[in-house]
Parts: structure tokens; C-alpha cells; sequence
């Protein structure tokens, strides 16, 4: 019974996902060669919220901005992007993964250390932290 509740649900949910409406929600997702970027057809990255590759990409082997991420608000108020939820990477998109990691976590980190590091003694700022979980 559980089993025919979830297909149902499950056929229901792939039917609005062909409208026109939710073409337009994942329009990047879809377009040209980006559907090779997807592990799972089915799920994809909302336009309004998912992450964008603008920096580096010349360190990539298509011009393409896209990866299957979006950004994710924290509970906190004011802590808009907060968190990113991706995919784990094929092994086409792994520097993808890897440039995102680098751009939107690691290099505002090593920007702030290095701007500081003459005030350290004088300023203890918060430090930043980066989990990367890929089940």
C-alpha cells in the first residue's frame, strides 16, 4: 500500500515537472548539454536558487555556468545562502564541484586571513567552516 502511494505521488510529480510552468523553474537544467551535468533526471536545480560558476570558469572544459546546486538560507535570519545542497559529481562535473567549493567557500576565507593577518594579535575574527558531505 506505501509502495502504491509513493508511485502515485511519484507520477504525479513528474507530470508537473513536463508543464511549461516547471520548464521555466529548471530552464538552465535543461538546456543544451547540462542535462550530462545531472545525475538524476529527476532532480534538478531551481533557477531563482541554484549556484552559478562565474569565477574561473576558463579552468573549465565547457563555458557553461552551471552546476545541479542550489543555494540553501540558514535558519538564522539574515543568513541568506547559508548552506549549498548539490549533487554528488559525476566524474565530468567533479571540477565543477570543486571550483564551487573553492569560489564560494574557500577563497573568501583565505581573502579575509590574509587581509588580517597583521591584526590577528590585536582581533580574534570568527573562523568559517567547510563540510563536504557526499553520500
Amino acid at each position: 500500500m506505501l509502495h502504491e502511494e509513493y508511485e502515485k505521488l511519484n507520477s504525479h510529480h513528474r507530470a508537473e515537472l513536463m508543464s511549461q510552468d516547471a520548464q521555466q523553474l529548471f530552464a538552465t537544467a535543461t538546456a543544451g548539454n547540462n542535462h550530462r551535468k545531472n545525475r538524476y533526471a529527476d532532480i534538478l536545480p531551481l533557477e531563482a536558487t541554484r549556484v552559478k560558476l562565474k569565477a574561473h570558469r576558463e579552468l573549465l572544459r565547457d563555458d557553461s555556468d552551471y552546476i545541479n546546486a542550489n543555494y540553501i538560507d540558514g535558519e538564522v535570519p539574515g543568513s541568506q545562502r547559508a548552506y549549498i545542497a548539490c549533487q554528488a559529481p559525476l566524474l565530468a562535473t567533479l571540477s565543477h564541484f570543486w571550483l564551487m567549493i573553492w569560489v564560494r567557500f574557500l577563497l573568501p576565507t583565505f581573502a579575509r586571513y590574509s587581509n588580517s593577518c597583521s591584526q590577528r594579535a590585536h582581533h580574534q575574527e570568527s573562523e568559517s567552516a567547510v563540510i563536504v558531505m557526499l553520500t
